[in-house]
C-alpha cells in the first residue's frame, strides 16, 4: 500500500510541476507579446512627436511675427535680447 501511495504522490507532484511549467511558459509568451506591443507604441510615440515638432515649425512659419514673439515669450520662456547681446555676423555669400 505504501508503494501505491508513493506512486500517487509522485504522479501528483509531476502533474503539478508540468502545470506550473505550462503556466509559466504561457505567462512568458504573454509578456513577450506585451513587450512587442510596448516597443511598437514607443515607435509610434516617437513618430508622432516628430510629426508634432514639424507641425509646430510649420505653424510658427505661418504666424505673424508679433504672435510668434508672444508665443516664444509665453510658452517657451524666451526673452528679447538686450542690445549688447546681439552680434552681427557677415555672411560669406553677401
Amino acid at each position: 500500500m505504501s508503494g501505491m501511495r508513493e506512486r500517487l504522490f509522485r504522479a501528483v507532484c509531476l502533474t503539478a510541476s508540468v502545470l506550473l511549467l505550462m503556466l509559466s511558459l504561457m505567462k512568458g509568451v504573454g509578456l513577450t507579446g506585451l513587450n512587442d506591443r510596448a516597443a511598437e507604441l514607443e515607435r509610434e510615440i516617437e513618430a508622432l512627436e516628430e510629426e508634432n515638432r514639424i507641425l509646430r515649425v510649420r505653424s510658427a512659419e505661418t504666424l505673424p511675427l508679433e504672435q510668434l514673439e508672444e508665443l516664444a515669450i509665453r510658452q517657451y520662456g524666451m526673452q528679447i535680447p538686450a542690445p549688447d547681446q546681439i552680434v552681427w555676423v557677415e555672411s560669406p555669400t553677401a
